[in-house]
């Protein structure tokens, strides 16, 4: 993942990400990166969330293991509402 920064003087900023620095993000943690300039920048995830949910629906979705778990038990009870031969 990269994260494009644009400065006062209109100079992109390209900041990579790998997958053990986007896991961190996810969970919670922040992650500081130096920049060439010798600036350090500091990303992390919003602390308040979004008024609006995304409007494009994505293939990739990001689940805690708390929420899959509701999701299987949730579709299980759905599952055994629909059973016949109680």
């Amino acid at each position: 993942m990269s994260l494009i920064l644009m400065g006062r003087d209109e100079k992109m900023v390209e900041v990579v990400l790998g997958d053990n620095e986007i896991e961190r993000l996810i969970n919670g943690e922040s992650i500081q990166k130096t920049l060439s300039d010798g600036k350090t920048l500091l990303i992390r995830q919003s602390y308040v969330k979004d008024m609006a949910a995304p409007i494009i629906n994505r293939d990739k979705k990001v689940f805690s293991n708390t929420e899959i778990e509701n999701i299987k038990r949730t579709s299980s009870m759905m599952a055994d509402t629909f059973k016949l031969g109680y």
